[in-house]
């Protein structure tokens, strides 16, 4: 059996597309027929997006916020749910994403690996078929309903229409790298590392317009997000970059000292990584294959130093892990790095073989989010999802909260955020570390919360005048605690919040406990 290269992107997409079914059903079934996704982040970009069709930015009503780590992917959020898909949306972006990103990196597979040239050879196809899904995280990362489905098929764009231009010697590809080029700096902020070595090569390889068209849009674009966020009164940087990255938070903050030790920290770490010592040893061999190796074009050498500096910058300020997903595009990017070394090589069958078990090796860390995406958005389903319930069905009041997503989702009451995505005076405080229970109980009553739903783990002092009324407890898989507490802010409330709370009690799915207390102080 041969495979030639559209039959092979046919079979590799296929077979993604089925597994991304069959998670699909099965996470239904765990979550009663809800549409669940696997971590509660998605939830905060469909609040923000909620908050953008009404003309604000934020998540609530007239306080300003910036909680989504994309300047892009809010509003394609929005987008959808302008059209009336509700949270539906984010599959909408995710799984064409991500089928389309296998089918490309399918297509160069083949290419690179001149399948044409064998025959009977078809469980090193099988295999590769697999790997490149396994190792793009293509099954469980649309169901994080994230954007980093759209960042990788974004450094998929750009470097399949570079590596076109530049080594292949057909402009077709041009108009593809430029909008993946684009969609890179616009979708995620890690993306301007890849967009910068891109708007770099095009000036290198002599397509200047193509350059200067790239950077001019992308720096447009980004002036009038942060002259934006500045009207606003907020950082450049989103909250949720600054909370999750200590880099970025140093940067904003202009601590010079802080930012060094930062990117030191940050080597050090990735260095202990299995992902990222995997990105810093390819930087490491595409450099020495571009700047020393012999018989190699212009194009050549400045494609194989683009994805050298797209892992190299991922190792220097790159995260990892958080169910898979920080760490995905620059993976996409290795594949590529990879291929263009094999590319090299002589075509043979060993060489398709040894591709395919070191693809299937290198993805292996992804086995485990695949085989548990149904496990999570269980897991959302019996707490978040609860929690959301409960704060816009059983108890509408004002809340405070350390796991945003579900529970603003759809809800126009206040919604207090201590951690800090929702609010920037929350993320002030907890990134000095000054919730001490004062602190807690002078904003929770300048804000006029009634009551607060939070992970004991993060606040283990809270005020003395609040009443733990309840704990949730559930399944732990992407949460970031097991069991959640409820604690009463205004005494006044005990009755409507205990009727609510048995009320609720009532409905809560398999898998999740509701405890309850009396009005004790903590």
């Amino acid at each position: 059996m041969i495979f030639s290269i559209r039959s092979f992107q046919i079979y590799a997409t296929s077979l993604a597309a089925m597994l991304v079914l069959v998670t699909l059903v099965v996470s239904l079934k765990e979550t009663q027929g809800h549409l669940v996704y696997s971590l509660d982040d998605p939830y905060i970009h469909l609040a923000l997006a909620e908050s953008i069709l009404e003309g604000e930015y934020g998540i609530n009503s007239g306080e300003y916020a910036s909680p989504s780590s994309s300047i892009l992917y809010p509003f394609l959020m929005a987008f959808g749910l302008f059209l009336g898909f509700g949270s539906v949306t984010p599959l909408l972006f995710t799984i064409p994403s991500s089928l389309l990103s296998v089918w490309v990196v399918a297509g160069v597979a083949n290419r690179q690996m001149e399948f044409e040239k064998f025959d009977n050879m078809r469980w090193p196809f099988i295999v590769l078929a697999a790997a490149i899904a396994l190792s793009m995280n293509a099954v469980a990362l649309p169901f994080t309903g994230m954007e980093h489905s759209v960042h990788v098929l974004a450094v998929v764009l750009a470097l399949s229409g570079l590596y076109r231009t530049a080594v292949l010697k057909d402009t077709s590809g041009l108009g593809v790298a430029v909008v993946g080029t684009i969609i890179c700096a616009f979708i995620r902020f890690e993306g301007l590392a890849l967009a910068l070595a891109m708007i770099i090569a095009l000036g290198v390889l002599g397509y200047r317009r193509h350059a200067i068209f790239s950077a001019l849009v992308i720096v447009a674009g980004l002036a009038m997000y942060f002259a934006t966020m500045k009207s606003y009164g907020l950082p450049a940087l989103p909250s949720s970059v600054m909370t999750k990255s200590i880099i970025a938070a140093d940067a904003a903050d202009a601590d010079a000292f802080g930012l060094i030790v930062g990117f030191l920290v940050n080597i050090y770490v990735s260095l202990f990584n299995r992902w990222g010592t995997l990105f810093a040893l390819t930087a490491t061999a595409l450099c020495v294959v571009a700047f020393l190796g012999k018989d190699f074009a212009k194009g050549h050498r400045v494609f194989l130093t683009v994805v050298a500096a797209t892992l190299s910058a991922h190792v220097v300020a790159g995260q990892y892990g958080w169910f898979a997903r920080y760490e995905v595009y620059a993976v996409a990017a290795m594949l590529f790095g990879w291929l263009a070394l094999l590319k090299i090589t002589p075509a043979t069958s060993l060489k398709t073989q040894a591709a395919a078990l070191l693809l299937l090796v290198a993805g292996s860390p992804y086995l485990h989010p695949t085989l548990t995406t149904s496990a999570a958005s269980a897991n959302i389903f019996q707490q978040q999802y609860q929690m959301g319930r409960f704060a816009k069905d059983f108890f509408p009041a004002r809340v405070a909260v350390n796991d945003l997503g579900y529970v603003a989702y759809g809800n126009s009451n206040y919604v207090l955020d201590l951690w800090g995505l929702g609010s920037e005076e929350a993320r002030r405080l907890s990134r000095s570390n000054q919730w001490t229970p004062e602190l807690l109980d002078e904003i929770t009553k300048r804000h006029d919360i009634r009551y607060a739903m939070i992970y004991d783990a993060w606040f283990r002092d809270v005020p003395a005048e609040w009443c733990l009324v309840g704990r949730l407890v559930t399944s732990k898989v992407t949460s970031a605690s097991d069991n959640v507490s409820f604690y009463l802010i205004q005494r006044d409330q005990d009755v409507a919040m205990r009727a609510a709370l048995n009320a609720f009690i009532v409905d809560l799915p398999e898998g999740a406990k509701m405890a309850t207390f009396e009005c004790e102080t903590s």
